[in-house]
Formats: structure tokens, C-alpha cells, sequence
């Protein structure tokens, strides 16, 4: 009986493992990234060399966010938008909709601060 146990846990374990995996992939083919903010000012600064630029009739001053994310493949790519959270710094890792410009950034962490001492 014991046996029998041990096999069904690892089965439970695998099935959660693989329905893990199926979001993720799900989430890929939606469009979704993981990035990294590489550089925030304004779109007049900013919005030149992107290889998606989420605003291009953005204003020259507005907030404007570059994100370097992975496609796949050994590559990064640079995403820029205007669509932007509230209090986002360099450095933050955020979720980024590659296919759909309207959708905003969602902050997913922050680095840690620097050990001062």
C-alpha cells in the first residue's frame, strides 16, 4: 500500500508540473513576456530603434518605458510603450503583451537595493 501511495503522489506531482507548463506555454503564444525595464524617459528620447514601438504617435514628452525580453529563442528583443505602472524604476522585471500594444506593463518584481555597507 505504501507503494501504491508513494506512485500517486508522483503522479499528483508530475500533473502539477505539466499544468504549470501548459499555462506558461499558453501565456507564450497569448503574446505574454517576462522583461526587463532597460531604460525609462520620454518618447522623443527614447522610441528610436525599437523593434516594436507600442507608441508611435506618442508625444514627444511623455513617459515612455524600453523592455528587453527574450522571444524564443537566443535573441532579446526591445519593446517600447506608454503604458507604464505607477512608480516603475529600471531594473524591474515586468510582464509585457508582445501582440497587444493596449495592454499595460504588469510589475512582477523589483531588484533588490544595494548592500551600502
Amino acid at each position: 500500500m505504501r507503494g501504491l501511495g508513494c506512485a500517486l503522489a508522483a503522479c499528483l506531482f508530475a500533473l502539477a508540473g505539466c499544468a504549470g507548463l501548459a499555462a506558461s506555454h499558453a501565456d507564450f503564444v497569448a503574446g505574454w513576456r517576462t522583461g526587463r525595464v532597460e531604460a525609462l524617459g520620454r518618447a522623443g528620447e527614447l522610441a528610436r530603434g525599437m523593434y516594436r514601438d507600442c507608441a508611435p504617435r506618442a508625444g514627444a514628452d511623455e513617459p515612455y518605458a524600453v523592455v528587453r525580453y527574450h522571444d524564443g529563442g537566443l535573441r532579446t528583443r526591445a519593446l517600447g510603450t506608454t503604458r507604464l505602472p505607477p512608480d516603475l524604476r529600471v531594473g524591474d522585471t515586468v510582464r509585457v503583451d508582445v501582440l497587444d500594444c493596449n495592454a499595460p506593463l504588469e510589475l512582477l518584481s523589483r531588484p533588490a537595493p544595494a548592500d551600502a555597507s
